[in-house]
């Protein structure tokens, strides 16, 4: 028979029209992702798969699909538990408190932003020695993580702004 004319791109062909200039659509992104997910479970390595996961649903995020989203980062985050992977478990924390803090979940938002400062923390003990380069790289990218806790905290209604959250927006 005669080739499909609806069947979907290949990864190359993704790659392909990207690099001729053109934005790739969400379908694209997500269509590259999956492969990404794919090749991650065919060589058996749960990083790249948490990673992958994990990017699939910042783009649920970006779609303001939350649930799906949620349930992507959700992967994401039991992977890097798993294997003991505090790089990658910030990164999907965070992920957490974007997504519960912009469906509305306050309490829920707070309590993964908590945990993802308690992984930074984990991870700048690790840093001490290292590269003076990489701790400022470290810093840049962990800073949004505090500021939006913090205006998360500070989000309240000032009835619900006792001196325990004050403390707890000035200790971060």
């Amino acid at each position: 028979g005669y080739p499909s004319l609806s069947r979907q791109k290949s990864t190359t062909e993704h790659a392909q029209t990207i690099a001729f200039g053109q934005s790739p659509t969400t379908n694209t992104i997500d269509n590259i992702i999956l492969g990404a997910i794919k090749q991650s479970r065919t060589i058996a390595d749960p990083i790249a798969e948490s990673y992958s996961l994990g990017q699939r649903g910042r783009l649920y995020e970006l779609t303001q699909d939350y649930e799906q989203a949620q349930g992507l980062t959700q992967k994401a985050l039991r992977l890097t538990e798993e294997m003991s992977f505090p790089d990658g478990r910030y990164r999907w924390e965070w992920q957490q408190g974007r997504l519960f803090s912009r469906q509305g979940q306050r309490q829920e938002a707070i309590l993964a932003y908590g945990n993802a400062v308690k992984t930074l923390k984990e991870i700048r003990s690790n840093l001490l020695f290292i590269d003076a380069d990489v701790q400022f790289s470290f810093r840049d990218n962990a800073e949004p993580v505090y500021r939006e806790l913090v205006e998360l905290l500070l989000s309240a209604e000032k009835t619900e702004l006792d001196e325990s959250t004050l403390d707890l927006a000035v200790q971060q």
